[in-house]
């Protein structure tokens, strides 16, 4: 049985966020995994999801500056998706828009006027 598409995304969401060099040798990433499917409730309870929606707010850096960061996140399947984030650098506002249609998609990124 193939894996239903929103636990894929799922997979791929949590492996994004795990930070290289946070699993020991003796932690597999079945296991992490495992815990992942758990937390959101197992693994019967994401074969009936077909969307899913998070927020996200943390720091970005770029050279050796940390940035504060704000972002949501849609996706419908594997084929729809749309995120949007908000950050200053140095006191310029930018706002960024990534967004994937079927086989179209597109990415604006931006300062914006105060």
């Amino acid at each position: 049985m193939h894996p239903p598409r929103l636990l894929l995304i799922t997979i791929i969401v949590v492996l994004a966020c795990v930070p290289s060099g946070w699993a020991d040798d003796a932690t597999s990433t079945k296991v992490i995994l495992d815990k992942a499917i758990k937390a959101l409730g197992g693994e019967e309870a994401l074969t009936k999801v077909n969307a899913a929606s998070w927020q996200a707010k943390g720091k970005i850096r770029f050279g050796e500056d940390y940035h504060d960061f704000t972002s949501t996140s849609v996706v419908q399947g594997l084929d729809q998706y749309r995120q949007e984030m908000a950050s200053a650098f140095r006191d310029i506002k930018v706002k960024g828009v990534e967004v994937l249609y079927g086989d179209a998609g597109y990415r604006n990124i931006g300062a914006v006027a105060t």
